[in-house]
Parts: C-alpha cells; sequence; structure tokens
C-alpha cells in the first residue's frame, strides 16, 4: 500500500524526521473523514498511527481502502522535523502551498480541480456551483442535476473540494488579477474583464464576482467588493464601501418611487430624498445615474418607473382627444391634475411638484417616433382615436361635451346628460376635479381640453347664467338668536353654498351639526374661511328635496348646530323675509 505499516515506528520516525512520531495527526494533509475515524480509534499521534497494522487500521468503522491511501500518501514524505506550523505545512506531508503556476485563469482553474482530484465528470458542475466564469452561482439542485446527483451529495462534492484546496494552494494568475482590480477600484464588472483580457491573463471574459469567490475558498482577501446596481451593472468597489453603494443604491429605489407614476422628478425634490439617506445633498447626480434618469429642462428629469410608459400614454391620451395636437402648456394641466388626484388618494410624494412646460417639450422631443414638437405644441406623429384609447367614465364624459351644442356645456347639463348615461353622480364630481381630458372655462361651463368650443354658444350660456335667479334668498336673524339663511336648490346633491358676505364672520372655519326637523342628526355642515358651505348632500337625500325646492338652514352659533327643513309653498314668503 505504499508504507508499510506494520513497520518498526522508529524506522518510520527517520523517514518523516527525528521527532515526528510525537506529532499530532493533525499536521497530515488527510480528509476529515480519515482524520474522525482515526480519532474515534484513538490515533491522535503519528507514533500512535505508525504502530498499527493493516489490518487493524481497515478494522476502523467507516475507515476503507481510500482513507488507507491517504494515510500512506501523507505519511511517506521525506524531511526534517518540524517545528512550527508553518513548517508542518511545507515540511510534513505534500508541498504545502502547492503553487499552480499557469499564465492563464482558466487553465489555472482546471489544474486546481484535477489537483483536488476532482472526477473530470464532474467538474462542469462544480464550476457552475462556484460560479464560475460569469459569477452568476447555481443552486445545489441545479448543480446536482448536470451530473444526476441529489443536492446533498452536490454539497459534499463542493465541500470536499473546498476543504482540499483551503489553505494549500497558491495560484499566481490569480494573485496577479486582484492586484489589477485593486489598482482600479472602483470599477464596473465590465471593465474588470476587459482590463484582464488586456492584460492578457484570461481568454474570456470572467465575473469578478468568480474571482472573489475562488480567492474566499484558497483563504486569499480578494480586497474588493461587488455591488449590484440596475443601471450600472455590477459595481467593484474596495472592500467596506459596500455600504455606501448601497445607500446609493435605496436612494435609487426612493427616487423611483418618488416619480411614480409619470417618472418626472425635480433635482430639488431629488436632493431632499438623497439626503435623508446618504447624509449629503451633493451626491444626488451619482444617485439619478444610478436611477438611469434622462436629464430634461429646467431642473426636471425623466425616470422610467414603469415599462408601460404611463406617461407617453398619458400625453397620447390627451392628444387623442384633442384631434392630434396640444399646446405644452394644455398637457402640463392635465398632469397636474392626474398627479393632484393621487395627492388626494394619499400619494404625497410628487404633491406640488408638477413637470414644466419645458420637460414636457424636452421629453417630447427626445421620443421624435412618437411625437412631433412645433414650437411649443406637441402633435402625435401617427393617427390616435380617443373611443380606442380612453374608456369608462372619461371616455363618457368627453363624448357628452363633443355632442353638445358648440362643443360646451354648463355643470348642471353636464351633469345632468352624464348621469343620464348611468355614471354615479358623486364619480361624476371626482372626474370633473382630476381628471385631465376635460377643463373648465369659467362661469360654470365646462368643454374638451385641446377641443375650441363655439364662441357664439359660449356667451349665449354666460348670459344665460347671468340672469338666473339668485340661490341665496335671504338672510337675518330670528328671535330666538338662530341665524337663518334661506337658499333655492338648483341641485340636491354636492351641494356647495355660499354664505352672504353680511353673516359670514359668524360661520366661517366652524362646523355645525345638522338637526333635522324630527330631531335626529345626518352629518354635518362645513364653513371655509372664504364663506363656502358644503355637507348638505345626505340631509337634503332623507328631506326627500327636490331641485327648485327652498331649503331653510338656522344655525345655532351657541350650539354648533344647523336645523335643516324645507318650506312649504305657504311659508316661502315668510322665509324669504327673514
Amino acid at each position: 500500500m505504499g508504507l508499510p505499516l506494520d513497520a518498526d515506528a522508529r524506522a518510520v520516525a527517520r523517514r518523516l524526521g527525528r521527532g515526528s512520531s510525537d506529532l499530532p495527526i493533525d499536521v497530515l494533509p488527510l480528509s476529515t473523514r480519515a482524520r474522525n475515524c482515526l480519532r474515534r480509534a484513538g490515533i491522535t499521534t503519528l507514533r500512535e498511527l505508525v504502530q498499527r497494522t493493516l489490518e487493524d487500521l481497515l478494522r476502523i468503522p467507516g475507515f476503507g481502502a481510500g482513507c488507507l491511501a491517504e494515510v500512506s500518501r501523507a505519511v511517506d514524505q521525506p524531511g526534517q522535523a518540524p517545528r512550527t506550523v508553518a513548517e508542518r505545512r511545507s515540511r510534513v506531508s505534500l508541498p504545502w502551498p502547492v503553487v499552480i503556476d499557469e499564465p492563464l485563469l482558466e487553465r489555472a482553474f482546471d489544474q486546481l480541480l484535477a489537483w483536488a482530484e476532482v472526477p473530470s465528470a464532474r467538474r462542469a458542475a462544480l464550476a457552475a456551483r462556484l460560479g464560475w466564469p460569469d459569477g452568476r452561482a447555481c443552486s445545489l439542485q441545479e448543480a446536482g442535476d448536470l451530473v444526476g446527483v441529489t443536492r446533498e451529495r452536490m454539497r459534499q462534492i463542493q465541500m470536499k473540494f473546498e476543504g482540499r484546496i483551503r489553505g494549500r494552494v497558491t495560484i499566481p494568475v490569480l494573485e496577479r488579477a486582484l492586484a489589477i482590480i485593486q489598482e482600479n477600484l472602483p470599477t464596473t464588472a465590465d471593465r474588470v474583464s476587459e482590463a484582464l483580457l488586456e492584460h492578457e491573463l484570461s481568454e474570456r471574459s470572467i465575473h469578478p464576482v468568480a474571482l472573489a469567490r475562488l480567492a474566499g475558498i484558497l483563504g486569499v482577501e480578494p480586497g474588493f467588493e461587488v455591488v449590484s446596481l440596475d443601471a450600472l451593472g455590477d459595481v467593484v468597489v474596495t472592500a467596506g464601501e459596500a455600504s455606501r453603494v448601497q445607500g446609493l443604491k435605496r436612494a435609487r429605489g426612493d427616487l423611483k418611487r418618488a416619480a411614480r407614476p409619470y417618472g418626472f422628478i425635480h433635482i430639488d425634490l431629488a436632493r431632499t430624498i438623497v439626503a435623508k439617506i446618504l447624509g449629503d445633498p451633493e451626491v444626488v447626480e451619482p444617485a439619478l445615474q444610478a436611477a438611469r434618469a434622462e436629464p430634461l429642462q429646467a431642473g426636471w428629469y425623466y425616470v422610467q418607473t414603469d415599462d408601460r410608459e404611463p406617461a407617453i400614454r398619458l400625453i397620447e391620451d390627451m392628444l387623442a382627444v384633442a384631434g392630434g395636437a396640444l399646446p405644452a402648456s394644455e398637457i402640463r394641466e392635465g398632469f397636474e391634475r392626474r398627479l393632484r388626484w393621487r395627492g388626494a388618494a394619499g400619494h404625497h410624494d410628487q404633491e406640488g411638484w408638477y413637470p414644466s412646460v419645458e420637460a414636457l417639450l424636452a421629453f417630447c422631443r427626445a421620443r421624435h417616433d412618437r411625437f412631433r414638437v412645433e414650437g411649443d405644441v406637441v402633435r402625435s406623429t401617427q393617427p390616435l382615436h380617443f373611443e380606442q384609447r380612453i374608456v369608462g367614465v372619461e371616455r363618457t364624459m368627453v363624448k357628452v361635451l363633443l355632442d353638445a351644442p358648440g362643443r360646451v356645456l354648463r355643470r348642471e347639463d353636464f351633469e345632468r346628460e352624464v348621469v343620464g348615461r348611468g355614471v354615479n353622480v358623486n364619480t361624476f364630481s371626482v372626474y370633473t376635479s382630476y381628471s385631465p381630458f376635460i377643463r373648465e372655462l369659467g362661469g360654470g361651463l365646462w368643454a374638451v381640453r385641446g377641443v375650441e368650443p363655439d364662441p357664439i354658444e359660449v356667451e349665449r350660456l354666460r348670459r344665460r347664467r347671468r340672469t338666473r335667479r339668485r340661490r341665496i334668498e335671504g338672510w337675518g336673524w330670528l328671535p330666538s338668536g338662530v341665524l337663518r339663511v334661506s337658499v333655492r336648490l338648483a341641485r340636491t346633491t354636492n351641494v356647495v353654498i355660499g354664505i352672504p358676505g353680511a353673516v359670514r364672520p359668524y360661520l366661517s372655519g366652524r362646523t355645525f351639526a345638522i338637526v333635522l326637523p324630527d330631531g335626529t342628526r345626518k352629518g354635518t355642515v362645513r364653513v371655509d374661511e372664504v364663506g363656502a358651505s358644503w355637507g348638505y348632500g345626505p340631509a337634503l337625500g332623507r328631506l326627500g328635496a327636490e331641485v327648485g325646492a327652498l331649503m331653510l338652514a338656522d344655525f345655532d352659533l351657541a350650539t354648533g348646530t344647523v336645523a335643516l327643513s324645507l318650506a312649504s309653498s305657504d311659508d316661502e314668503g315668510t322665509a324669504s323675509d327673514a
């Protein structure tokens, strides 16, 4: 078997070096299995080992021919007695460390696998498990499937390989590669691969993660870390700097979240976000670069937050409604209405930060395949049809306005037509506040954004509005000290009433609980600082109010309540004189 294990211990000691027989078996380059088998059998020194016969060793549980061959190779080495651990490694057992001196990293890795006695059929699977050479380490299951073994068996193969080479092998070409990377930090993974090819250390692209992992197995400190950034790919930085890069990565994520849904973000808002994470607002440019931000105009950037490009879609939807062309100022107002809608829903990141006209023009110019910019007007480069692009309530509202005489309607008529087509009145109110496809002309008139209404019809409706009856028909103090306001109802839902200026100081800024004639309470009425009051709808529904009815609102300033009732036809004259 290579070593006469039944020979005299002194003879074997002479072969190992004077005094070597008293050394522990740990100095021998044995596998974990062979070392554990010997320890369980009470063999802890070389003297105890060489005193055993071949039959004694083979009778040890788990100690077979492979372990016996390991012991034979380890003991059958000439040399002098080692005095230190370093001398044990180099002068007892195999030459330690082994030097694999190949000019190319690929050849050195192949030689390493061969030296570690990895079967050729399993080398590709082990390389894939270690992420060589692309840095993408596969799972144990995936590596095992390559050679038809279980994930547990693959784990054993990997552990055996790493145990054999750790601290026992040096690879000069790997050390040269690590030195080149350290000299060029910070850098990217692609530049590392190019540098290795330029210095003729490799024949193909090798990822720095693969080099760092191999160095770690060999017990060599690589001196760098690799951090993945979407925009820049894998970034290679000095060891210990990864936390700062991770902070940049978090800032990139927060910038994208702040820019949602349309992707526009101003540099001042970006500075605020970066300062909260990194403590330094001046690193905003690297953070924007990491987020792949596209510079526009006037301090604005565009960050793609969605593969569906909602900003492009919204612009094209507005152009489709407008007939293919729209001033950039109108597009900006459309974005502002949509973003205010998100702010009302609790998404406050973009509140007050609406893209400027200059930013929108720059955005459209950069997408010349979709838009054509002529002065401050944006045009679509392809035919667009709004009925194929917008759906639901907004399509209904646009069609009602386009079908109206002169393409303009008073709000009351607009609401009546839309609600008549099955839209909830509250939904109508929400879309008149936030839809980018419609606009208020002033005086309660509504039209489609980008579509000019008939000026004659606009003037006719405005004159009609000026001659309509006043809604506030009277106000005054009752003998009980209650302030009564008499209102002629033009609608029974979404009612907003302006408190007359003479009594506004008594009510503004207050909230009043509504009391019905039967003594029950139904909601509250809120009066803001400018005298606008609202909250009447639920109570009017309970009272069965109809358009044209006279509502009496008796405000009790002492109790903070308002009694709502409907005046009968016999009482209307008296109520109006209050």
